[in-house]
């Protein structure tokens, strides 16, 4: 699938947007994005699905953007930043094995890890020329019979979530600004600068 890069504000009908049922969409740029999340389906018990919205940073590019995706890696959500390229479809996969002292290796897409507990998570862009972007994530859990994984927050049965991640565009920040990433008392925030 290949996606065009626009460069021009586009107008969807919307007939759950307030104001009359359009919503105004802007060109996906480089900037300051608000995340949250949608899930579509979560039959694992934890729920996968993390709660809330960051506000974080997405570069875009001719060749596709770099975005932080949710890594649920234990009882909080970290971010883990990848590129989602038109060489590769928009898309990312990522394979983890899990030991049963609650080690994690990571693995090459499409490799079958030895370990009883088997993570298999994707990401694929759904729409990226304009703001908001969003991408699909699933992750698959494999968990094979008499497995224990010493670590609570991973699902104890082979189970399946589906949900969407939405990143609405907070400020631009195009060049010559740069984004960084500054601390202020113990908070890390993404700031443009220009």
């Amino acid at each position: 699938m290949r996606l065009a890069w626009l460069a021009v504000p586009l107008v969807v009908l919307c007939a759950a947007c307030p104001g009359g049922g359009i919503e105004q969409t802007s060109p996906a740029v480089t900037g300051i994005y608000r995340q949250t999340f949608v899930t579509d389906s979560d039959d694992c018990n934890p729920p996968r699905h993390p709660s809330g919205g960051y506000t974080t940073a997405v570069t875009v590019r001719p060749d596709g953007m770099n975005i932080p995706v949710p890594l649920i890696d234990g009882p909080l959500t970290g971010l883990m930043r990848f590129d989602l390229l038109a060489s590769r479809g928009y898309a990312f996969s990522m394979v983890r094995g899990y030991s049963p002292d609650g080690s994690a290796r990571v693995y090459d897409p499409g490799t079958e890890p030895s370990e009883c507990f088997v993570q298999r998570a994707e990401w694929q862009l759904l729409s990226g020329t304009q703001t908001p972007i969003e991408v699909a994530w699933t992750e698959d859990y494999t968990v094979k019979p008499g497995c224990t994984v010493a670590a609570d927050w991973l699902p104890r049965t082979s189970c399946r979530m589906a949900a969407r991640i939405r990143y609405e565009l907070v400020e631009e920040c195009a060049p010559p600004a740069t984004l960084a990433l500054e601390t202020n008392g113990g908070v890390a925030t993404f700031q443009c600068r220009r």
